[in-house]
């Protein structure tokens, strides 16, 4: 009987394995940084400024925050519906209104630097303007120093002299 069941076994493994198609022939996909929406007439274009912002090296347990602006570069009004942290030590708050053509709005990203070391995070910006737009944040959190402890007096042991 168990001969049986492992020889089913087996050969319903084999031609599960025979059945796999082959992937001869195909391209690996790749990553594309677009930095502006593709314009549509009659359409909102969105185009920011840079799309990543070194901070350089900040200290341990201080939040810090950096602004990426953009344009409205299309012909109808433009809203960002949506601002996404990669993570949860990044928080996003972006403009809320609708941007006129030619007008300007913003996207603040807050990282929390709680640990120590390099970083990249990232927010994904969503709009009526199309395709979401992936902006960075980079940097290196370094250990704030431990205050020097000031030296306490040694009290008095003198015995007090009556008046």
């Amino acid at each position: 009987m168990k001969r049986i069941f492992i020889s089913l076994f087996a050969l319903t493994a084999a031609l599960g394995l025979y059945a796999q198609p082959t992937l001869t022939g195909i391209q690996p996909a790749t990553t594309l940084q677009l930095e502006a929406a593709p314009a549509t007439t009659g359409a909102a274009q969105i185009a920011f400024e840079k799309t990543t912002f070194e901070f350089g090296e900040i200290p341990q347990g201080k939040p810090a925050t950096c602004r990426f602006e953009f344009t409205n570069t299309g012909s109808a009004d433009l809203m960002v519906t949506n601002a996404k942290a990669g993570c949860g030590c990044t928080t996003p708050n972006w403009t809320k209104t609708a941007i006129k053509p030619g007008e300007k709005g913003f996207v603040d990203a807050t990282y929390n630097a709680a640990g120590t070391g390099m970083f990249t995070k990232n927010v994904t910006v969503e709009s009526n303007a199309g395709t979401p737009i992936v902006l960075y944040l980079k940097g290196e959190v370094k250990t704030v120093p431990a205050p020097e402890p000031t030296p306490l007096a040694a009290p008095s042991l003198a015995p007090a002299v009556p008046n």
